[in-house]
């Protein structure tokens, strides 16, 4: 049996409660984005667009892919940092002549 053809997915797509809950996701996204983004969220409500925007926004599930993102790039900075402060110019250009000879010899 396909996830179509389940009453229960039916009953339950159809539920007055999975609408009060996506209407709250909705007014909670609305509300983060006007405590976070007072500007974007300010221009969005003059020009009439607030509503479209924060739709199309749950709809893409932009949301996911941003936190995928930020992860991403937060893991991505300890490996790229690590190897830019093991390079010998950095050393160099950084360390006083005296501690060069000094952290050479302790490895």
């Amino acid at each position: 049996m396909r996830a179509d053809d389940d009453p229960y997915i039916h009953r339950v797509a159809q539920s007055k409660d999975l609408e009060e809950a996506r209407r709250n996701v909705f007014l909670w996204r609305i509300y983060v984005l006007e405590r976070t983004c007072a500007l974007t969220f300010t221009l969005l409500k003059r020009r009439n667009l607030l509503k479209e925007t924060v739709s199309a926004f749950i709809e893409d599930n932009a949301l996911s892919r941003g936190a995928a993102m930020a992860f991403y790039a937060v893991t991505s900075l300890g490996p790229s940092c690590s190897s830019s402060s093991r390079s010998p110019g950095w050393r160099s250009a950084r360390t006083p002549p005296a501690m060069q000879s000094f952290r050479s010899s302790a490895g």
